[in-house]
Order: structure tokens, then C-alpha cells, then sequence
């Protein structure tokens, strides 16, 4: 497939190098995101005109003649791709099958998750569904590394799956030590970008029966209560049921029981505090005694 890049830039009589190294920790990366998915990736770079012209000791540079080759060389690939389908094909089919073989040998079996935060859960839930990545509901209570995670609240990764390396990418820990190696982002380990807890399920810590039904959405709101617990006053214009408007001036938030009538109604407030007509409890009433709130 280079031969088809090379002709290109040779054909144009430009300067080029190739071989050159690059850095693959980070997988975000367009030259290594692609390589999670069986593809062939290519990384172009180019000396930067830093404007519109730039005279230069080599020659002169254009922005718009760096665009042009961009495409160029994307047709290029894209004419590569389409005289080596036959190879990329097989590369494909041999790609998955070893995801398979080593997903198989991983003494990973699962990762399980969970946050406190279900906007953050949500978004996280997205983005694994976004890559087909299947996740499944934690059937049963899951203790590991000094966590505890429930059912209904916690959430299951099995890695052997399809998509096995993505998974892999996606919450494998990389450590780096030696300085040479840091280049970047040299990790993206999600759950930890994310803030939620996670653990690995090893050996005899996983079994089959903690996924249980397969998980496609997660709603980022909790679920509305059929009966608050709570009424809230704020500054403002209160409304009753007869829709006599009252001045409420200072803020409270007021335990609601089933004591309370239906009658919804607020008096105006004196001396700076709050006075809660017949519907409240005698522990709530303490809170419309005469003082300053302030």
C-alpha cells in the first residue's frame, strides 16, 4: 500500500521521508484508533506554513498547497485499499480471530463498574454502546479491591467478546515507568478519566451468572418519585389552591408526612421567617416561631 503513497509524492516532486516512529500509547490517536478495529491506519504529517505563505530555505510553502496534498494522498490510500481489498479482507478475518485467542487466554474475565453520579454513568454507558461493546446488568453483590458493588447500582463488562481490544483500551491500566516511554496522553484508561470505580474480575472472582439482562440505555435522571418527601419555599410569589398569591421572603425546605392535608397554603412571611398554615406536623411548626432568620 505505501507504493501507492510514494508514486503519489514522487509524482509531485515532493520531499518526503518515511519510516519515521511514532508513540502508540495513546489510543485516542487517529494513527492507532483504527488499529482497535482491525483497520490499516496511516499518519501523514507536514511542516506547518504557520499562515497562508512561508518562504522557507527549501522552498516555499502554501496553505492551500498543504490541504491539496492531504487529499491527495488520502486518494491515494483510498486507491491502495481498493487494489489490496483481498489482503485487507483476510487481515480483517485473521485480526478478529485472534482477538478471540487472546481474550480467551486473558485472565481478565470482566470488569464491573459503577458511580454515584448517573449523568457520568450515563454518558460512560453511551460510550461503550457507541463502540458495541456489550454490558450487561450485575446480577448479584461483588466485592473486590476493598469495593462493593450491588445489583441495581453497578453495571458488568465480559472481555470476551467481539470487540475484545477496544475493551481491552479501554480500561487496562498503563502504567509507564521509564520517562523515555511518556509521550503525550500515554493512557486513557477511561474509568479513571471518568471517576468512577472499577475493578477487574479475575479467576474464580468471575462467573457466567453475574451478567444478567443486557444493559442499552441508562437514564442520566433518577427516576421521578411518585410522592416527594420534600416541599421547597423560595423567594417569590407562592400560589394556593383558592389562587391567592402571598409574598414568601426567605428560603426553607419543609419535610412533608402523611399528616399533611391536601390543602396546600402559605401565610406571609413576618419578621423574616416562614409560617406553614395547619398542614404541617407539630416538629415543622417550631420552624415558624418568631426570629430572625437572617
Amino acid at each position: 500500500m505505501n507504493r501507492f503513497v510514494a508514486e503519489q509524492l514522487d509524482g509531485e516532486g515532493a520531499l518526503y521521508v518515511t519510516k519515521e516512529l511514532f508513540a502508540h500509547f495513546y489510543l485516542g490517536f487517529g494513527s492507532s484508533y483504527p488499529n482497535l478495529m482491525g483497520a490499516v491506519p496511516y499518519l501523514f504529517e507536514q511542516s506547518s506554513t504557520r499562515g497562508l505563505l512561508r518562504e522557507t530555505e527549501y522552498d516555499e510553502l502554501r496553505y492551500d498547497d498543504k490541504i491539496g496534498q492531504q487529499a491527495r494522498v488520502g486518494l491515494a490510500v483510498i486507491r491502495a485499499g481498493q487494489a489490496r481489498r483481498a489482503e485487507l479482507q483476510a487481515h480483517l478475518v485473521g485480526f478478529y480471530d485472534e482477538s478471540r485467542q487472546l481474550a480467551a487466554n486473558d485472565p481478565i474475565r470482566a470488569y464491573v463498574f459503577s458511580s454515584s453520579d448517573r449523568a457520568r454513568l450515563a454518558n460512560f454507558v453511551d460510550m461503550l454502546n457507541l463502540h458495541e461493546i456489550e454490558m450487561r446488568e450485575l446480577s448479584r453483590t461483588v466485592r473486590a479491591d476493598g469495593r462493593t458493588y450491588e445489583p441495581g447500582e453497578a453495571f458488568i463488562v465480559v472481555a470476551n467478546q467481539t470487540h475484545y481490544r477496544i475493551i481491552k483500551g479501554l480500561f487496562q491500566a498503563e502504567i509507564i515507568t521509564d520517562r523515555t516511554e511518556f509521550y503525550d496522553v500515554s493512557g486513557w484508561t477511561q474509568p479513571l478519566a471518568w471517576d468512577l470505580d472499577y475493578s477487574e474480575l479475575r479467576g474464580r472472582a468471575f462467573s457466567s451468572n453475574l451478567a444478567g439482562n443486557q444493559v442499552e440505555s441508562f437514564d442520566a435522571a433518577a427516576p421521578t418519585p411518585e410522592r416527594s418527601d420534600y416541599s421547597t419555599c423560595w423567594s417569590g410569589t407562592a400560589i394556593t389552591r383558592r389562587a391567592r398569591s402571598t409574598e414568601c421572603s426567605t428560603l426553607a425546605c419543609v419535610p412533608l408526612s402523611s399528616r399533611m392535608k391536601r390543602q396546600f397554603a402559605l401565610q406571609p412571611a413576618r419578621s423574616s421567617l416562614v409560617a406553614a398554615r395547619s398542614w404541617c406536623p407539630s416538629p415543622v411548626r417550631s420552624w415558624s416561631r418568631r426570629r430572625s432568620m437572617s
